[in-house]
């Protein structure tokens, strides 16, 4: 088990680490307390200027659609994963997201599609009834402040 594991499981709080960049700061990875030293000495020249305990409240969140999006049908009845964008699901977790999927099939059908995916570790809501902060869909639409058509 790896430092971050074992920090976000003993304590169940997350911590994210951001460095200075100018004004600007740059979410680099969820990092347990531990890991600032590793980050410090063995990653980054710049000097990393805080750390800053989110609920999952402040999350940055993200809701990908099933359909067309995370799969997308390549036959009559038969549906492929679009690994492309599982990957970006996946990466946009490990920068400390909250994932949610949705579909305008229903929550039912939003489950099954999960487990057949292996996305275990997403909340699975009805279409639209958050605002995320980025909506991911194959469709161009205006359920989240930004909306990413893939």
């Amino acid at each position: 088990m790896d430092l971050e594991q074992r920090f976000e499981e003993e304590t169940g709080k997350k911590v994210y680490i951001q460095k200075s960049a100018g004004k600007h700061h740059e979410l680099i990875k969820t990092v347990s307390p531990e890991f600032v030293k590793y980050l410090k000495d063995k990653i980054y020249d710049q000097e990393v200027v805080k750390i800053v305990k989110v609920s999952p409240s402040q999350l940055f969140k993200v809701a990908f659609d099933v359909d067309g999006t995370l799969i997308y049908q390549i036959g009559p009845n038969e549906d492929t994963p679009r690994y492309d964008v599982i990957s970006l699901l996946y990466r946009l977790k490990d920068f400390g997201c909250q994932i949610y999927v949705w579909s305008g099939s229903g929550i039912d059908y939003t489950h099954r599609w999960c487990q057949k995916l292996g996305l275990t570790e997403v909340i699975v809501i009805d279409k639209g009834v958050i605002k995320p902060d980025l909506a991911v869909d194959d469709e161009i639409i205006n359920l989240g402040v930004i909306n990413l058509r893939v």
